[in-house]
């Protein structure tokens, strides 16, 4: 609850969490991966109802690499194969460089608060845009207004420069975002 006393410190608290949580989440997909059924598509019952899992790059790197099935067969998930993907969503959603949200914290340790806010109301409206994608992107747009009005007041020092070491877990930051982002989390038929 207190102030963060450095740029460096608001990277530390920014970056701790996601990249425990993807170092977690890695080897949870890849086991519940292997766990999982691999099927043709002819041998899929051609029902309702289903529940679609939307994917992300690093999701389909792990999937080639633990199982190296060609492209159009499907994929029942192992529960533990969804609870990796979820903890891989959760990551990239956490990451969203907003607000008060651990991305935000990273952003806000190189940017102004003015300049912090506005991409933190762009981002909002962005997300309400692309709820056509998947309808929850809206309530995160809603979300990300409401805390964005709080603002990210940053560092106490905003003058010290960031240490080389911050600056690359900064962009690990962001290349976990990337690997990461899932534009159509979840959907049914």
């Amino acid at each position: 609850k207190s102030p963060l006393p450095t740029r460096d410190a608001a990277i530390d608290l920014g970056v701790s969490g996601p990249i425990a949580g993807f170092l977690v989440a890695i080897p949870v997909t890849a086991i519940g991966l292997k766990l999982s059924i691999v099927v043709p598509p002819s041998m899929v019952p051609q029902t309702e109802g289903g529940v679609y899992f939307g994917t992300n790059l690093l999701f389909e790197l792990l999937t080639r690499a633990v199982l190296g099935i060609p492209e159009d067969y499907v994929i029942f998930l192992h529960p533990i194969a969804m609870a990796g993907w979820v903890g891989l969503l959760v990551t990239f959603l956490n990451l969203i460089p907003v607000a008060q949200l651990d991305g935000g914290h990273v952003l806000r340790a190189f940017i102004s608060e003015r300049a912090h806010r506005i991409v933190t109301y762009v981002t909002a409206f962005v997300l309400i845009g692309m709820s056509y994608l998947w309808s929850g992107w809206f309530i995160w747009g809603l979300l990300v207004l409401l805390i964005g009005s709080a603002g990210n007041p940053g560092a106490l020092d905003e003058v010290s420069p960031i240490s080389k070491k911050r600056i690359t877990l900064a962009i690990l930051a962001a290349i976990i975002f990337i690997l990461t982002a899932t534009p159509r989390p979840i959907w049914t038929t």
